[in-house]
């Protein structure tokens, strides 16, 4: 629950978006990514939930590479390394990977969702 004290906090300490590309954040105890296939009008498209049960209950929907990228938060690189490795495999403007992924990551911080590496159980 103290994470959802400190995030902004964490957040707010961080003077830019490259700082918060050289931090290390996991994705807080007890989150879970769920996917499915959701059918819409285009035919069948992979879609997921990120969950959070501990503390205050949170849900969020997600698309697969949203998804994607935040199941590679574990906390062992920096956020920029794991967009810049995501931004390769997905053969994707970099840049612009890193921009959205430093904006999400950032607002997962401050909901207490992502939490920096060393405090991944608080």
């Amino acid at each position: 629950m103290l994470r959802l004290f400190t995030g902004p906090d964490h957040s707010l300490s961080l003077p830019d978006d490259e700082a918060l590309a050289a931090e290390h954040l996991a994705l807080a105890e007890g989150a879970t990514i769920n996917r499915h296939l959701r059918m819409g009008a285009d035919g069948w498209a992979e879609a997921a939930e990120l969950t959070l049960d501990e503390g205050l209950p949170f849900s969020a929907e997600l698309d697969a590479f949203t998804a994607s990228f935040l199941a590679q938060l574990d906390g062992s690189v920096p956020v920029g390394e794991v967009l810049d490795a995501f931004a390769r495999e997905h053969n994707a403007p970099p840049d612009r990977v890193r921009a959205s992924g430093v904006r999400i990551a950032r607002e997962l911080l401050e909901l207490g969702m992502a939490v920096p590496a060393s405090g991944a159980g608080t």
